[in-house]
């Protein structure tokens, strides 16, 4: 008797173990789709959060009938049955939910349950376009100058439908920077440990571009959150892989999550990309690309990538496209943070890529509810207590056409930040009330045509603002750099310095080419009364020192306090080759 019932126990348990490998994908992750399917009270909502409402009860008529349509006719996938389906995985000890290729709606927020990942299909972060979508019904007629979107109007093919799409309706028009809201109504919560892998994320109510408005998108939460799911025994430790975020008002949300692994993430943000703070064990962010193409090629504005000319062009369809992209372009330019940090004792940062962002790297001496251990510093200049900023090594990264590309409101002493091996396209500005330090190491600094700040004098435009403002007790470290003010396409002349040097700011450039090229928009006559641009602009009390340095295009030119101190260590040699010839 004890045989049969241990053969019948065996065989029962044989047969529930074959059922749930069924449901395994890669041998780890439960399949959320065959999970639903299993279940007998399998459910769908509708906008007001109601339960099997209408016509649509199994997934195939989800499929079918209930991934489109307006606020009537449109459901969601109950984020009830992937909770469900997160403790089923646990239960059988997998690694987390699988999500397959198609286009799965939610309009309250994803939460990725404590050491469980979110997987998609994708295995490298995408560049989604309409087609991947498989959506109907919304090509733009660009040859209408008033035409407009309606994603009521949108229709989703599931069958083919490329990768796994998640279709965010939660948070329409809340404001990220309201913690209470930001919680409840972001897209995707991963609580400590969480992982997201492999998926693509999109809003489909955003404000899409169009050539007859300003381009104003809605507000919403932060795309991803990383908590620690009220379990303070853990940090949140979060992962983010393989990721796409195509049209998010902000995009990642890092406040406390120490020991978080960011990889390999694609995304057009409008107001910020990544915010972090509150940072106290290291982490890693590597492989993000902050573009504006993310958008355009879901958006359908093929022709952004054709010849400059084209606003004009005699087709009216390849010039609408233009002005939409512009329009967009013009609100990123306008707006957009790449990466505000914080406090953080310690991380590294590489491979970071933002492209034409109003900043691209803003450091801040706080970042939501982590104040500074010290508050009275800022109005103490002689404040030696250690304060909670931002320690970072940065490598591999930089910003190009951004209109600041660093803007530092304090950062640490000590480890302090560390650039290497960066690209810097845009003005650089270091506060006052910064003590800390800032090091670049085999980098490149230019300064564009996208110098912001100026002062009109009989019609001309005069542009006062510096390459690189070093604010009172900062000291910055520069070697083996090239620091180039490239002015070509101003529209005015440059009043500015390369370098303008605060009181008791500290500069120390090393083994470095200064470049002046192109210097016929430099305001050399000081006409109108205007500023001339210098090399080096030092106020009293600075310390400077420029040390094996070459100077193209223009000899060093400098003026200083009588009170600065300026040391010229070595050769500082003048170059008149011309720069970048365009015959050779």
């Amino acid at each position: 008797m004890k045989k049969i019932m241990c053969f019948m126990l065996c065989a029962m348990m044989q047969t529930a173990f074959a059922e749930s490998a069924n449901q395994l994908v890669d041998g780890k992750y439960v399949n959320f789709e065959k999970y639903i399917e299993s279940l007998n009270n399998f459910s769908v909502v509708n906008h007001a959060g109601e339960k099997n409402v209408g016509s649509c009860r199994t997934l195939q008529q989800y499929k079918d009938n209930c991934v489109n349509g307006d606020n009537n006719s449109r459901r969601y996938i109950s984020n009830g049955d992937l909770y469900n389906a997160f403790e089923y995985a646990r239960s059988i000890k997998a690694v987390g939910v699988y999500l397959p290729p198609g286009v799965w709606n939610f309009n309250n927020a994803i939460i990725v349950p404590h050491g469980m990942t979110l997987k998609g299909s994708y295995d490298r972060p995408h560049n989604v376009t309409k087609d991947d979508l498989s959506v109907e019904n919304s090509k733009m007629n660009w040859s209408n100058d008033n035409a407009k979107w309606d994603w009521k109007t949108e229709t989703v093919s599931w069958e083919r439908t490329h990768g796994t799409n998640i279709a965010c309706f939660a948070g329409w028009n809340y404001d990220p920077n309201v913690p209470s809201q930001n919680d409840v109504n972001t897209c995707i919560l991963l609580e400590g440990s969480a992982t997201l892998d492999g998926v693509n994320v999109y809003y489909p109510q955003q404000e899409k571009p169009v050539p007859s408005k300003s381009f104003n998108p809605v507000k919403y939460p932060w795309t991803i959150t990383c908590r620690n799911g009220g379990d303070f025994q853990y940090l949140p430790r979060c992962a983010i892989m393989n990721t796409t975020l195509v049209n998010s008002y902000a995009g990642i949300d890092l406040n406390g999550a120490g020991d978080h692994y960011i990889r390999g993430v694609n995304m057009t943000a409008f107001y910020k990309g990544i915010r972090m703070g509150g940072i106290t064990s290291q982490g890693s962010i590597e492989d993000v690309n902050m573009h504006h193409q993310f958008s355009a090629y879901y958006y359908g504005l093929q022709y952004f990538t054709m010849p400059e000319g084209n606003l004009g062009h005699q087709n009216v369809e390849i010039r609408n496209v233009h002005k939409a992209y512009d329009r967009m372009d013009n609100y990123i330019f306008s707006h957009l943070i790449g990466m505000e940090l914080g406090w953080i004792d310690w991380g590294w940062i590489s491979n970071v890529f933002i492209f034409k962002a109003a900043t691209g790297f803003y450091f801040t001496r706080t970042s939501d509810n982590f104040k500074s251990q010290n508050e009275s510093c800022r109005n103490d200049e002689n404040c030696t207590m250690a304060r909670r900023l931002s320690s970072l090594d940065i490598q591999n990264s930089g910003c190009d056409l951004c209109k600041y590309a660093l803007n530092v409101e304090e950062v640490n002493s000590g480890i302090g930040v560390n650039f290497s091996n960066c690209n810097l396209i845009g003005a650089i500005t270091i506060s006052d009330y910064n003590y800390g330090t800032l090091r670049m190491t085999n980098s490149y600094l230019e300064f564009n045509a996208a110098a912001p700040g100026y002062t009109t004098r009989e019609g001309i435009r005069y542009y006062t603002t510096s390459h690189v403002k070093v604010g009172k007790h900062t000291t910055l470290q520069i070697s083996n750099s090239e620091i180039h003010d490239f002015l070509t396409d101003l529209e005015g002349k440059w009043s500015g310095n390369t370098f303008d040097v605060r009181e008791r700011g500290r500069l120390l450039v090393d083994n470095s080419t200064f470049v002046w090229s192109n210097t016929s928009n430099f305001n050399f006559g000081a006409t109108n009364g205007m500023p001339a641009p210098h090399h080096l602009s030092l106020a009293r009390y600075t310390i400077a020192s420029l040390s094996n340095n070459l100077f193209r295009g223009y000899a060093l030119v400098k003026e200083a306090h009588a009170q600065a101190h300026l040391h010229e260590n070595g050769i500082n040699v003048f170059d008149d080759t011309p720069y970048n010839p365009v015959d050779r």
